[in-house]
């Protein structure tokens, strides 16, 4: 026999026993607390009308025949849906050894009869409070578990689309180096077989200035682009030797020589004692190289490109101040990028992929590159240079972007 008592409910429970008597006085009781009752008078009946819908609680008799209550709980437990119900049993005996096998059950708390109203209102009070906050705590734990699950797909796919989207940047830049020289070499050949023909003509010089700087800017942006797609996915192969990075300034200060004069700027002289350092020279030299042609674009005519060692104990360094013109605020977040080639940032065009050749360079080589914009008008670059062999050296993979930095 099962049965339930509906009234305004302050939770719902199974109270189990052979007794009708005991049903009676247990529903009565807690019917008018504002409990919804159901009540079974056998173990077997108990376990099915728990299975059909679990209570919040079960008020369970020890003594009854066919199944006894501590077999019933045992029963209850090995069920993954009513495991976590709780079980007050209730006897008339008190027993020690009869309250240590009701917990060794799986039961949460053992009342004896005659038992107070007080007393097993404020015990079924207290397990359904404390059955209601394990199940909030489970139910949050899932939303938790099903949010990670959720931000962890997103992020697997966000990380797959950057992946994507980087393999399709090198292999666009490796397009550009690799396919474009033939094709270029015809166009560059028909164009100074153009020009010879006008050779003697009052637009020859002009329109030759015009060919030489045109050609010079592909060439380097064609050179560029293989030497960045190759840093970028390890093809370069990094040496390494102790050298003095004034030595590797020097250098790239000759390289960028002929730039100064075709800007009408200047190079101040080499600082002394920059420290000496493990790294590639070749490639060192070629990244100091494009920052130093860097600062010579963003100088105004007459201006001289600024040299310094660098300041703070991080390893050797160079400064490398120009004045004339800054970064536009829009630009300065994504200068070192290497889609920063299509921004104009200074007058006649823009840095082609100088800066972010450079900066990728020097952080595979255990250093690291920052800018701001300077007052008056102008910028400053700063390079840091691991003075030993950096771990991993020389790395693998992309490195984090270089750091950008802002005047107050």
């Amino acid at each position: 026999m099962t049965s339930e008592m509906t009234t305004p409910t302050a939770g719902s429970i199974l109270c189990v026993d052979d007794q009708p008597a005991n049903l009676q006085l247990l529903a009565s009781l807690l019917g008018q607390s504002g409990y919804v009752i159901r009540v079974a008078n056998s173990g077997a009946l108990a376990l099915e009308s728990a299975g059909v819908k679990p209570p919040e609680l079960i008020l369970l008799d020890v003594r009854m025949p066919e199944m006894d209550g501590y077999e019933v709980c045992e029963k209850l437990k090995q069920d993954e849906r009513l495991r976590d119900i709780p079980v007050i049993f209730v006897s008339a005996h008190g027993e020690t050894q009869e309250k240590v096998k009701g917990f060794q059950a799986g039961g949460v708390d053992y009342v004896t009869k005659p038992f107070q109203t007080e007393e097993i209102l404020a015990r079924v009070g207290t397990h359904i409070a404390l059955h209601r906050m394990q199940e909030e705590i489970r139910q949050h734990s899932a939303r938790l578990e099903q949010a990670v699950r959720e931000r962890t797909r997103q992020l697997a796919e966000s990380n797959l689309r950057l992946s994507l989207l980087d393999r399709a940047k090198t292999d666009f830049l490796k397009v550009i180096s690799h396919e474009l020289n033939t094709p270029l070499n015809g166009l560059l050949g028909v164009a100074e077989l153009a020009l010879a023909e006008i050779s003697g003509q009052p637009q020859f010089a002009e329109y030759q200035e015009m060919f030489d700087a045109s050609r010079h800017r592909i060439m380097k942006l064609v050179d560029d682009a293989l030497l960045l797609s190759q840093v970028q996915v390890g093809e370069v192969a990094f040496g390494r030797s102790e050298v003095a990075l004034e030595a590797c300034v020097s250098v790239a200060c000759l390289k960028a020589a002929a730039l100064a004069r075709e800007h009408g700027v200047t190079l101040a002289p080499v600082p002394t004692g920059l420290g000496r350092i493990q790294t590639d020279p070749e490639l060192l030299t070629k990244a100091l190289g494009c920052l130093i042609e860097t600062g010579i674009q963003f100088s105004r005519t007459g201006a001289e490109v600024q040299l310094a060692a660098g300041s703070g104990d991080e390893g050797p360094g160079l400064k490398i101040r120009a004045f004339g013109h800054s970064v536009p605020a829009d630009a300065l977040p994504g200068f070192f990028e290497v889609m920063g080639v299509g921004k104009t940032l200074i007058r006649g065009g823009d840095l082609g992929l100088s800066p972010a050749v450079a900066a990728h360079i020097i952080q595979r080589l255990g250093g690291r590159v920052t800018i701001k914009n300077l007052e008056p008008a102008g910028i400053e670059l700063e390079i840091w240079l691991a003075p030993h062999r950096a771990p991993g050296f020389p790395g693998a993979g992309i490195a984090e972007p270089p750091t950008i930095t802002f005047c107050a």
